[in-house]
């Protein structure tokens, strides 16, 4: 990292000497396709601006794909060091690194609405997080003049996560909240759920459904198999609610986007449990009844859209320790370590919601709180702050 950070300090020294281009780049190592966030930035971007005042240059992550990575971040160099406004996504070392020029400005819109688990500065030296050696050598989330939150509740977590005060980050909430509050029977999002609908036959067979949709584990004490076993357990559980009826619903698996692992055994032993294939997280929301999560973020997004939320967590007292909560889960009906408790409530939930009936629970609660005041026209604010720069 050391080496990395001088090589690219001493190139955006020479690429600094060209004209700054007034336009917006967006840049990202999350991923080399981009995420719905961007995509509804960058369009609507190119129509306040024209699509020739807005580039975007994304790289996968290093833990994909290494070469890639470093050719992606020559790449991101050239951009940043040559565009008026940036935004990223997450940590960008092509961004943070370097020297920032005076009149450039650098937004990051992080790529969760919230943070119920500690990231960034908050979890340093912790076997889920980076050491502070590596963030200083880094430059960790440096060079930020404003940082997007996408609810009042996340402000404080956020400052924290990137070491910036509160006064730096600003609630505007995410392009994906535009598309989790817009209405009408054919928008984007209605349209997408009778797609996945149409195409898996097992949705139509008068169940409810449940989403499973887990973080991402790393660190010391996480094998392989941690996601089978726990999928393991709540499929189990569920077919004990329906014993010689067959399972009561269906259970849809969505991995978090790094951890692809879970057992095709599993799925034959199960046959309650089901994968939509090549289809976003976000988007099965539509389809389901109701969600296990844990600590992802997602489960904001579940809630945002009226889907109750329940959290099955077997490994809280370990995860309160690396990398640590922002949120104390402890005090929530809806937190279990159990995974028949956690099925139980969450089958009893999408029962009432497949029948239309009121299904709230005190993370519907939380989830209102956490982003009271964001409505509809969280990509407008984002892209009239950016264009406020040029």
């Amino acid at each position: 990292m050391k080496l990395m950070a001088i090589i690219l300090q001493m190139l955006a020294r020479i690429l600094h000497l060209l004209p700054c281009k007034s336009r917006v780049a967006l840049l990202s190592r999350q991923s080399s396709k981009m995420s719905m966030d961007y995509r509804m930035l960058a369009t609507e971007l190119e129509e306040r601006l024209g699509p020739d005042r807005v580039v975007v240059c994304l790289t996968e992550p290093e833990s994909k794909d290494v070469l890639g990575f470093v050719a992606g971040t020559m790449k991101q160099l050239i951009v940043a060091c040559t565009s008026k406004v940036i935004i990223v996504d997450g940590y960008v070392p092509a961004v943070s690194i370097p020297a920032k020029p005076e009149g450039v400005t650098v937004i990051q819109m992080w790529h969760s609405p919230g943070a119920i688990k500690k990231f960034g500065y908050q979890c340093l030296d912790t076997p889920a997080g980076r050491s502070r050696e590596s963030a200083e050598a880094g430059r960790m989330h440096r060079n930020y003049d404003y940082v997007i939150a996408g609810g009042p509740g996340a402000k404080e977590a956020f400052g924290l996560a990137f070491d910036y005060p509160t006064s730096k980050v600003w609630a505007l909430g995410l392009p994906r909240i535009d598309f989790l509050l817009e209405q009408g029977k054919n928008c984007y999002r209605n349209r997408r759920a009778r797609r996945i609908l149409n195409e898996n036959e097992f949705l139509g067979n008068g169940k409810p459904t449940i989403l499973y949709a887990p973080t991402l584990r790393k660190g010391a004490g996480y094998d392989e198999n941690w996601l089978t076993h726990n999928l393991g357990q709540l499929a189990s559980a569920l077919e004990a609610r329906g014993r010689a009826a067959g399972a009561p619903a269906n259970l849809i698996i969505a991995g978090h986007p790094l951890n692809n692992e879970f057992s095709q055994a599993l799925l034959r032993e199960h046959p309650c449990v089901h994968v939509v294939p090549k289809t976003a997280t976000i988007h099965l929301l539509a389809v389901c009844d109701a969600m296990i999560s844990d600590y992802s973020a997602v489960a904001f997004e579940a809630a945002l859209l009226g889907i109750p939320v329940e959290l099955y967590v077997p490994d809280l007292d370990q995860y309160e320790k690396s990398p640590g909560l922002n949120i104390d889960l402890r005090t929530l009906h809806s937190t279990h370590t159990n995974a028949g408790a956690a099925l139980s409530a969450a089958l009893d939930l999408a029962l009432a919601h497949h029948a239309g009936e009121s299904c709230e629970n005190d993370f519907s609660t939380l989830t209102r709180s956490y982003f009271k005041g964001i409505e509809y026209g969280c990509t407008s604010r984002i892209a009239e702050l950016a264009v406020s720069k040029l």
